[in-house]
């Protein structure tokens, strides 16, 4: 198979602010919404909605004539403030639903632990139980149940329904409340670690033959899949690495994903999951007596070096069974500098691959954040949104494929640095670098958007940002270190 791009030009759309002049053409939905909603803590009080520390990453949903959307945080900033919540809204008039989902209700950090290991700052109150599944949507079925998966919360604070970390959770349409919940035995070390869950999103299977209909599948960043009975989710189970189904399943690396699905010929489902820079196939195998299993079948690895976190999203394209129709298509970063995405294509049958090599199809000007880019394939084309531009490959002429590569922009002054605070004067930090360099943070910036983390002499941070100018960064977010200076990341500075 040869494919070579129709255009890979930016690709602006135009959106109606009212009605068309034109006959025949109907007026767009403009109904507007600001994000409110309110829920109930522990005790009674009643606690809001707050924009400011509180990110939309999950993708949306439409189900129930309703719009879904799931919130956690900004990379772990505001622990203190921020914690992961379900909302809905009318989608004909975007009017917000009476109920919403909020994971963490307490009022207190109880149980074993409150130094709050796992989340961004040590000694700060952390509630979180946040929904990103890695920008994954949340799930629907058919009844209109709600599904999705949360991150880490405070060491020790699990309390069903009360707060809901690394958990898999069911909520009825109209939200009003929790429905199941799968809970792995190994949520409280997840927490101490920051071994999200919800790094991971929640994938439902059709409906299966057999003695379990209804299931799904979830992994997160420790290389475990849940095969899970979403009927009866379990709550928290009672051994290490299985679901009331059975024991986890190996996916070879961490997953800042979510899984595809798609049948073969022999018409038993196929799951397909990715894992660190791996990915992989396994079996739906149902049994009328038996719970059902997942039987792993060919794995496939990318051609990447550690560009970004764990893991990457896949789509399944084919032409209904029919034998050899399948390929699962898969957009990741290859080796640094880590600013050109690639597209990838495999049959699922072998794990090979189906073109001659992997194609250039975008940019991603953000060496220090995943991509998390889902390839689309819709009437014989696949479509790859990056940054400022939209590549759309298409069935080409035999011979080498031809890429036509836009024209970006100039690559921003990148700057990701590691060292010792060693003075403070108003906004500018004063960095020491492991090579003895000092250079200036301005972290203005970072500060008026929440995105940074108080610090003092002789703490170690890492810093995200812009060059201002010589031996000068503008920050755009700090965070603290952990561990010896050896074990930090190398400092980059790109392009």
């Amino acid at each position: 198979m040869i494919l070579t791009p129709l255009f890979g030009t930016v690709l602006t759309v135009a959106v109606a602010t009212g009605p068309f002049d034109g006959p025949g053409r109907p007026p767009m939905l403009t109904a507007q919404q600001k994000v409110a909603a309110t829920a109930t803590l522990q005790g009674g009080s009643t606690y809001p909605f707050n924009a400011a520390v509180q990110r939309q990453r999950p993708g949306l949903v439409e189900a129930n004539d309703n719009i879904y959307a799931g919130f956690g945080s900004f990379c772990d900033y505001d622990q203190d403030q921020t914690r992961g919540w379900l909302i809905g809204w009318q989608a004909d008039t975007l009017k917000t639903l009476p109920a919403a989902q909020l994971n963490d209700q307490l009022t207190s950090l109880t149980g074993t632990g409150t130094d709050d290991h796992g989340c961004s700052q040590s000694n700060v109150s952390c509630w979180l139980s946040a929904v990103w599944m890695s920008g994954y949507a949340v799930a629907a079925d058919a009844q209109g149940n709600l599904y999705f998966s949360t991150g880490n919360s405070a060491w020790g604070s699990y309390q069903p329904n009360l707060d809901l970390q690394e958990s898999v959770i069911q909520m009825p349409p109209d939200l009003h409340a929790v429905g199941g919940v799968f809970t792995p035995n190994d949520e409280q070390s997840r927490d101490y670690t920051d071994q999200d869950l919800g790094s991971g999103g929640v994938l439902l299977l059709p409906d299966q033959p057999g003695m379990v209909p209804h299931l799904a599948v979830v992994a997160g960043k420790i290389s475990g899949m849940y095969l899970l009975n979403r009927d009866q989710l379990g709550g928290l189970s009672g051994t290490p690495n299985t679901s009331n189904l059975g024991p986890a399943t190996d996916i070879s690396g961490d997953c800042w994903c979510g899984e595809s699905y798609f049948v073969a010929p022999d018409g038993l489902g196929r799951i397909v999951s990715s894992g660190g820079t791996t990915v992989g196939i396994w079996t739906v195998q149902t049994s009328a007596t038996a719970n059902p299993q997942l039987l792993a079948g060919p794995t496939a690895s990318l051609a990447a070096g550690g560009c970004h976190d764990g893991g990457f999203f896949t789509s399944v394209s084919s032409s209904g069974t029919s034998t050899g129709s399948a390929v699962v298509w898969a957009v990741n970063r290859g080796s640094p500098p880590c600013l050109e995405v690639s597209l990838y294509a495999f049959d699922p049958s072998s794990g090979s691959s189906v073109l001659p090599s992997s194609l250039t199809a975008g940019y991603w000007p953000a060496p220090n954040a995943n991509p998390n880019i889902v390839p689309v394939v819709s009437n014989g084309k696949v479509y790859v949104a990056s940054y400022d531009q939209v590549a759309i490959f298409g069935l080409g002429a035999s011979g080498t494929a031809q890429i036509l590569k836009p024209l970006f922009p100039a690559a921003p002054a990148f700057r990701h640095l590691f060292g010792t605070v060693k003075r403070l004067s108003g906004s500018i930090v004063t960095l020491a670098l492991r090579s003895g360099k000092e250079v200036a943070i301005d972290v203005s910036l970072a500060e008026r958007k929440r995105h940074t983390v108080p610090v003092k002499v002789g703490d170690t941070i890492g810093v995200v940002g812009l060059a201002a100018a010589q031996d000068q960064v503008l920050a755009w977010r700090s965070y603290h270190l952990a561990g010896e200076a050896r074990s930090w990341p190398a400092d980059r500075s790109e392009p």
